[in-house]
């Protein structure tokens, strides 16, 4: 596994979904081996699906660690499950049986990475090719600064979440928590990073500590 070669990556307008996952982490999509899998034929013999559908059918040596595999993955089912909002991402072509396969506009991709999901890590040469987002009509409303959290508010969050935790029988102190509650977030179709899940189940014991006072 190696770096990708960004001088050539940035000159490819389109890649699948399993490639721009992969960038998104640093990984060479080339020096990856997506494996081309078997089907079934009318004689009960197998062949070799055709060039164009070989999919991220990927090894774990293709990896650095069973973690990063995982992560891979998970980036892969968090994109697909966006390649519908138009906001971000233009119609690209959609691959019905190599879903992974579907293609995206590189700097499309990049915008709505670090924006939408906002993963850990993201290469600062992928980054730099986000594109620009069209300018919208602004209402008065969205004039107004936004408003920081106060700590009183922040707090009350955290307790919130602790709550929450609590009743769902997840131990926001064991390991597996962040996890446990990324996995959650995909599922109500607004992932968050396990990263960033695990630095707000940090500060509960403060703001428990706070509340209880």
């Amino acid at each position: 596994m190696k770096r990708p070669n960004w001088n050539e990556w940035k000159h490819i307008p389109d890649v699948t979904v399993w490639q721009a996952c992969a960038l998104s982490m640093d990984i060479d999509p080339h020096s990856m081996v997506p494996h081309r899998r078997l089907i079934g034929t009318s004689s009960g013999a197998v062949r070799p699906m055709e060039k164009d559908a070989v999919g991220p059918s990927l090894e774990p040596y293709d990896f650095s660690s069973a973690d990063a595999q995982a992560e891979f993955e998970r980036r892969q089912r968090t994109l697909r499950m966006h390649l519908s909002n138009r906001t971000f991402f233009s119609p690209g072509v959609l691959n019905q049986i190599q879903p992974d396969n579907s293609l995206v506009r590189l700097s499309e991709f990049a915008s709505w990475a670090q924006s939408v999901v906002m993963w850990d890590g993201l290469p600062v040469e992928l980054v730099e090719m986000a594109s620009t987002l069209p300018k919208t009509e602004e209402s008065p409303a969205s004039k107004i600064p936004e408003k920081r959290l106060t700590t009183t508010e922040r707090n009350t969050l955290l307790v919130i979440i602790a709550a929450l935790c609590d009743y769902s029988a997840i131990k926001y102190q064991d390991r597996g928590a962040a996890g446990q509650i990324a996995k959650m977030t995909e599922e109500i179709g607004a992932p968050v990073t396990d990263d960033t899940i695990r630095t707000a189940l940090a500060k509960i014991p403060d703001a428990l500590e706070t509340r209880m006072k």
